[in-house]
Parts: structure tokens; C-alpha cells; sequence
């Protein structure tokens, strides 16, 4: 699930770069406006993940929690704030793309 939300994020983003619009690109994914605006920030973020500091420190701090044995809901307490869940999610997608280590 993840690896498919990454590709959908990455696609959004490129689809966007090309000149589509965002109702164009949720046509092309299948998937309404609102979705396709946080899959459209994501990409990007997950495409140039150094341009965001301080999402990509928050990202790397979940990632470091949960290589330690935390629990989602462990880091996302530990995070506590808007951007908890964001930033787990982003651990993820920045370790599946192997782009923790960008600065």
C-alpha cells in the first residue's frame, strides 16, 4: 500500500511538472480534487525532499523512532502535532525511495 501511495504521489507531481491540471491528474489517477492535492504536495516533497527542512527532519525523526521498535502510534504521540501522521507517512515513503539521507 504504501509503495502504490509513493507512485501515485510521484505521478501527481510529475503530471503536474508536465503542464496537467490537478483536475486532469485525478481524472488520470482516478481519484477526486482533494486527493490528488495532497498526492500532488507529497510528490514533490518526496521527489526533492531537501527543498523542506523541516518536514524532512520530522520524517527523519519518525524513521529513527520506528527503526528503534516504536509503534506508529508511539511516534505519532512522541511527534505530537499537525504534522505527526504526515511525518510518518513520509518516513516511509523517504525509505522506500532510499532519500532519508538527503540534505
Amino acid at each position: 500500500m504504501a509503495r502504490e501511495r509513493v507512485t501515485r504521489a510521484l505521478t501527481a507531481a510529475r503530471l503536474t511538472a508536465d503542464g496537467h491540471t490537478p483536475a486532469q491528474v485525478a481524472a488520470a489517477l482516478g481519484c477526486s480534487i482533494e486527493t490528488v492535492g495532497n498526492l500532488i504536495a507529497d510528490g514533490g516533497f518526496y521527489e526533492a525532499p531537501a527543498g523542506d527542512q523541516r518536514r524532512l527532519e520530522l520524517a527523519r525523526a519518525a524513521a529513527v523512532m520506528l527503526a528503534t521498535g516504536k509503534t506508529r502510534a508511539q511516534v505519532i504521540s512522541a511527534l505530537a502535532g499537525s504534522g505527526a501522521h504526515r511525518a510518518v507517512r513520509d518516513a516511509g515513503a523517504l525509505t522506500i525511495l532510499n532519500r532519508l539521507d538527503e540534505s
